[in-house]
């Protein structure tokens, strides 16, 4: 497994990526699909629990997972940047895995074509659709 960190944003934001090695025994896998993993802590935090726990899981069934450490604090309001980053950092995922980005600072893995997913795991559900017109509010 390889680890990356790459800077998302102007502020601190940080996406992990936790990166599956090629196999010989899984030869016919050429492509993995990928998972951006974005933990919940009401904007306060970046929970520990929802974060590399999630991306290991995500591992265990052959997906490369993503962390994003977004901006968070009190005083202010973190959300603008917060959805900013995230979409930084899927946008990051999908040049990646459409334009098959290759320099010399891209990880070989970065270079294979990734599917991406959103799983947010936010506890107001920011990033999730509501079933209902009902439960938006």
């Amino acid at each position: 497994m390889k680890i990356v960190e790459l800077p998302v944003g102007g502020g601190n934001a940080v996406l992990t990526g936790y990166l599956l090695d090629a196999s010989q025994e899984f030869a016919n896998i050429t492509a993995r699909p990928a998972v951006l993993v974005l933990p919940g802590g009401g904007y306060a935090l970046c929970s520990d629990r929802e974060a590399e726990p999630i991306a290991m899981a995500y591992l265990a069934q052959g997906f490369h997972a993503f962390v994003l450490r977004y901006t968070v604090g009190t005083g202010f309001d973190p959300f603008p940047s917060a959805l900013a980053e995230a979409e930084q950092a899927l946008e990051t995922l999908r040049a990646a895995a459409t334009a098959e980005l290759v320099n010399d600072s891209t990880p070989d893995a970065l270079r294979e074509k990734l599917r991406s997913v959103l799983n947010g795991l936010e506890k107001e559900g920011t990033c999730q659709k509501p079933k209902s017109e009902k439960e938006a509010f």
